[in-house]
């Protein structure tokens, strides 16, 4: 699991009903046998699990036209393999950025590179080390407000850094930094 996103994903798909395919660990020969054997539409992973799943598939190509979303999360996804994934998987590998804490309020970016978009919603500010709005193009740490924020997780380790910032905002994640993007997009930083 990635930061819980492996169990979100599960719990999702038996709360929906969607099918799943569960393996014991990452392997990326058997990933791509399964996705070939069950015809998979989409995974989710880690760069480092796609930069693998790449490789492997050029080694050994398998059918894998019945993919239909890739997510890369967790870490920053290079633009080189964001480059080389269509050819050789048909699609896009689109960046996921995602926090536990706020899981729900941003999804993946449409171009390349390490952006994620606002979910409807969901309420974003980028602030400083004294919880104040950084400028445009300004270093600074995510704060997210709406309906998919969970509250309880981190909470306490928040309301400290939280006493003057306003109500209902708390850190996306309190460690990771980005910057702020135009039109919405938030390019994500490598920690």
């Amino acid at each position: 699991m990635v930061h819980g996103s492996g169990l979100f994903t599960m719990l999702a798909c038996i709360r929906f009903g969607v099918p799943f395919v569960l393996l014991e660990r990452f392997d990326p020969d058997p990933i791509l046998d399964a996705i070939e054997r069950h015809r998979c539409t989409w995974v989710i992973g880690l760069p480092f699990m796609f930069g693998a799943l790449l490789h492997q598939q050029r080694a050994r190509a398998r059918n894998v036209d019945s993919l239909r979303i890739c997510l890369a999360g967790g870490d920053v996804c290079p633009p080189h393999l964001q480059d080389q994934f269509p050819s050789f998987f048909g699609i896009s590998l689109r960046s996921f950025w995602v926090s536990t804490e706020a899981c729900g309020s941003l999804t993946y970016g449409l171009q390349p590179g390490p952006v994620s978009r606002i979910v409807p919603g969901a309420q974003v500010r980028l602030v400083d080390d004294n919880h104040v709005p950084v400028a445009r193009g300004e270093v600074g740490e995510l704060v997210v407000r709406g309906p998919h924020v969970t509250i309880g997780i981190g909470l306490r380790r928040a309301r400290s850094r939280m006493h003057r910032r306003r109500v209902g905002f708390i850190p996306a994640t309190l460690c990771d930094r980005i910057r702020r993007a135009i039109s919405g997009s938030l390019p994500e930083r490598s920690r």
